[in-house]
């Protein structure tokens, strides 16, 4: 018996898009900026990521991705998380300099803190 794991074999692909791996520095901030957390985007497509972040950190269902390289914030949805990692669905992708609500001004305020380290 042949026990060997063909390709053709292999469970297909459910994501709608393939994702392109990376690490790029993030900050998950959820509570209107009150909590915020610095992330690693591991993986991305064009409509959500794998991250890792704090092993010991719970993850609210909705919360706000900021990519620190790019300046883009993505409104994001908890999909998985397992220990140090989580899949996300973004819903909506903003840059930073387009954003002029003023209640996600703290987004802006949390990525000047990181970007210049």
């Amino acid at each position: 018996m042949n026990n060997r794991l063909r390709i053709t074999d292999a469970a297909p692909e459910r994501r709608p898009s393939q994702r392109r791996r990376f690490l790029l520095g993030g900050i998950i901030a959820f509570s209107d900026g009150a909590i915020s957390f610095d992330c690693i985007i591991r993986n991305q497509s064009v409509g959500g990521a794998k991250i890792s972040h704090a092993k010991d950190l719970q993850l609210p269902a909705h919360f706000y991705l900021i990519n620190i390289r790019d300046r883009l914030v993505y409104e994001a949805e908890l999909i998985w998380s397992k220990e140090a990692e989580s899949g996300i669905n973004y819903k909506k992708q903003m840059s930073l300099s387009d954003i002029d609500d003023p209640a996600l001004g703290y987004l802006a305020q949390l990525w000047l803190s990181r970007a210049g380290r």
